[in-house]
């Protein structure tokens, strides 16, 4: 009987997931586009996922020619009886056209996040339950010469422990002088909607392939 009960908890903790958060790459924040052939760069992001709390996250990312790569970290305190503490995970992308002096860049990416979920049950310990979300989809990014708002959209499919869907992301960088820039996003699908803002720096090293110089 305990262990039926257990599963009747994790069951309902995976319903509140599913059914309350927009599982993007990583729970509470929009799905980014990765930037390939950009040095190294560095985000911090806010997201305020639809009827529930709040996300924050850090992400380091290194772009090296057609390729790009990140890691995240970060928490979320979405109220209520659930109390999930730890999120991370990571994306590959890959450049397949534009670039340079091309204004459309189109590209592919994939990722994986994990999210810790503490469930408290009455009369037992609290117990720690774990969700992952596979989101594998297509980029867009629009760089106009001369002009510092740059768009992108990215249309995906999640897989994973929370709802399996189709999912798009759409929004826009706005780059400042060295490297310094912010964004911000708006993540949506059947599960529910996701916005999101934040900061970043781009450090660019002329001594990896495919990135230029300053």
């Amino acid at each position: 009987m305990r262990r039926i009960g257990v599963l009747v908890v994790v069951g309902a903790v995976a319903a509140a997931v599913a059914g309350t958060d927009a599982p993007a790459q990583v729970l509470g924040i929009p799905y980014y586009p990765t930037a390939t052939g950009t040095g190294v760069s560095v985000a911090a992001d806010y997201g305020n996922p639809e009827g529930a709390g709040q996300s924050i996250a850090l992400t380091a990312g290194l772009g090296v020619s057609r390729f790009g790569f990140t890691a995240t970290a970060g928490t979320t305190d979405p109220g209520g009886t659930l109390d999930r503490e730890i999120l991370y995970g990571g994306t590959a992308g890959m450049k397949l056209f534009g670039g340079g002096l091309n204004p459309v860049t189109i590209g592919v990416q994939a990722g994986i996040g994990r999210t810790e979920v503490l469930s408290p049950i009455v009369g037992n310990p609290t117990r720690t339950v774990s969700f992952t979300n596979i989101p594998v989809g297509a980029t867009v990014r629009l760089s106009p010469p001369l002009f510092p708002l740059k768009p992108f959209g990215v249309a995906y499919y999640t897989l994973g422990d929370g709802a399996e869907e189709f999912r798009v992301t759409v929004g826009a960088n706005f780059n400042l002088i060295l490297g310094l820039g912010v964004h911000g996003a708006f993540d949506w699908g059947d599960s529910g909607s996701t916005w999101g803002v934040g900061a970043h720096i781009n450090l660019r090293m002329p001594g990896l392939p495919g990135v230029p110089g300053m």
